[in-house]
């Protein structure tokens, strides 16, 4: 839940109605090519990827019928590398002998967040698997699919005791836990929770509790298991702490405590770009005319602050594997206060952006969008068909160009620079946050290829690829996105068009474009 940025919540409300005007706009974007050519290369030798890198977070508490097969079935189109059980932060409160949620009612003193949770979350559970989720029946469905999955264990509401015996279980069972994540999102306490602030005050106690709980199940643990422990996403959200709230200082603090030990091997963080929070409160409230500014400030905010705080922990923690365990299509603020912002373009051209920022640094080798939903809404990859079975909607076939693309073994990649891409000034809160309008990837087999490019303009470009393999022509070009940025896909999935092949590809507007060598 990381990622709320500092937006007030009727500034979220206003500014989610306005945006229920937008779609009445003219289109945004031109389909004419405009400008010279721009030309692509390759980097380097670039370097052979893990076997999986990405996968989704599959919060099964809340909206993931792994029970229906033929929800697995439509899951297969992802190519899913990674799975996590049970999800994020209502693992804390997940009991795996019931397979259902716990969450304690406190009173006053609760969260949003508990709240939330308490009026959503445990009864969407409870309907939806009246008799538990079991990661050994978890297990067998991502064996299926050719996916890992990250075990998140509960050290909040549970004890060492049940957490030894849930993990003694596993192993009797053949689920054997190679990636763990030793809990979810302490940093924000529930967001500010009384009771579970209590729980983690602060990083030290919190570093304390994680390695006690550890220590006792590790019994269970393979040999060549991997850990992690937690950070913020605190230099994601802001470059420098001034003012912040009680929450943002905490994060802060929580991250600057941050320090390499021995007994752990990679560190977890989430990073959500949200719609409300780059361009800041009045932007929001502009809308819809200032919807250009804020596709602009999301697209800065994600490349430029998924890089400062991916570089900052990498400095912090050297050594130490970088687990993005959530990010994507989701605003916390949103949510809460049910505005009605629909994931389109803008969404589709961040969860791109995103992609290709995670491949730039090697160290991040776990990363789960959010999320494994079928309720057709921002964070949903699916929805109900009301005949029966799934459609996959919002980012699901960008999703399976890169999985497709970079599931290994042995695919070596390789980053696209762009001679005469425009750098833009994303404008956003944080001074300076900026982004290359068109950028790129390629992923090399031994006997295929293939480049994802990002035009994320709102006008056409041409790109000279005569300088990507060898000089031959790509078999295939596809460009992924509708004409209009503000199209809802959650409904179904963004339009493709195949593409004329030439040395000059045109990519349109705000557009994600496949090419294919065999």
């Amino acid at each position: 839940m990381s990622g709320r940025g500092d937006l007030p919540r009727r500034a979220v409300v206003a500014g989610g109605a306005a945006a229920a005007g937008i779609a009445a706009m003219a289109p945004l974007g031109r389909a004419r090519a405009v400008g010279s050519s721009l030309k692509a290369k390759a980097e380097g030798e670039g370097r052979v990827l893990p076997d999986r890198l990405f996968g989704f977070n599959s919060v099964v508490a809340y909206d993931v019928p792994h029970e229906d097969p033929a929800f697995i079935e439509a899951v297969k189109y992802l190519d899913p590398h990674w799975l996590r059980f049970p999800g994020g932060t209502v693992a804390n409160y997940f009991n795996w002998r019931s397979g259902q949620l716990d969450v304690a009612d406190i009173g006053a003193g609760a969260s949003v967040y508990r709240k939330y949770i308490l009026s959503v979350g445990q009864p969407a559970s409870r309907r939806l698997h009246p008799k538990g989720a079991f990661i050994e029946d978890f297990q067998k469905i991502a064996d299926k699919l050719g996916a890992n999955v990250v075990v998140v264990p509960n050290l909040e509401t549970s004890t060492i005791d049940e957490q030894v015996a849930w993990f003694a279980d596993m192993t009797s069972k053949g689920v054997v836990p190679h990636t763990v994540e030793l809990g979810s999102e302490f940093y924000i306490a529930l967001i500010m929770d009384a009771a579970a602030l209590k729980i983690w005050p602060d990083y030290e106690t919190s570093m304390k509790r994680m390695k006690a709980y550890y220590d006792a199940f590790e019994k269970h643990l393979p040999d060549d298991h991997k850990v992690s422990i937690q950070a913020a996403a605190s230099r994601f959200h802001h470059t420098y702490l001034a003012g912040g709230n009680a929450l943002n200082e905490r994060e802060w603090n929580w991250d600057s405590a941050l320090k390499p030990e021995p007994w752990f091997d990679a560190v977890t963080t989430h990073l959500y770009t949200t719609f409300s929070a780059p361009a800041g409160p009045a932007a929001m409230k502009g809308l819809p005319g200032t919807y250009e500014a804020i596709y602009k400030a999301m697209l800065a905010r994600t490349d430029a602050g998924f890089t400062r705080h991916i570089k900052f922990l990498e400095e912090k923690l050297p050594g130490k594997e970088i687990w993005v365990t959530e990010w994507g299509g989701f605003d916390p603020q949103i949510t809460f206060s049910n505005a009605p912002i629909k994931f389109d373009g803008a969404w589709l051209n961040m969860v791109a952006r995103s992609l290709l920022v995670f491949l730039r640094h090697p160290t991040v080798t776990v990363t789960n969008y959010h999320a494994l939903f079928a309720s057709g809404n921002l964070s949903s990859l699916f929805r109900r068909r009301p005949g029966g079975g799934y459609q996959p909607t919002t980012a699901a076939s960008l999703f399976k160009w890169v999985d497709e693309a970079s599931k290994g073994p042995g695919v070596r990649y390789r980053q696209l620079t762009v001679d005469g891409a425009a750098r833009v000034d994303g404008k956003t809160t944080i001074e300076g946050e900026s982004y290359e309008d068109v950028m790129g990837g390629l992923f090399e087999r031994e006997a295929s290829a293939v480049a994802i490019v990002q035009n994320a303009a709102l006008e056409a470009k041409k790109l000279d690829v005569s300088g990507l393999m060898g000089g031959k022509a790509p078999v295939s070009a596809e460009a992924m996105g509708a004409d209009d940025l503000r199209q809802s896909y959650e409904q179904e999935l963004p339009p493709v068009k195949s593409l004329t092949i030439s040395p000059e590809i045109e990519l349109p507007a705000h557009s994600i474009v496949r090419l294919a060598w065999s």
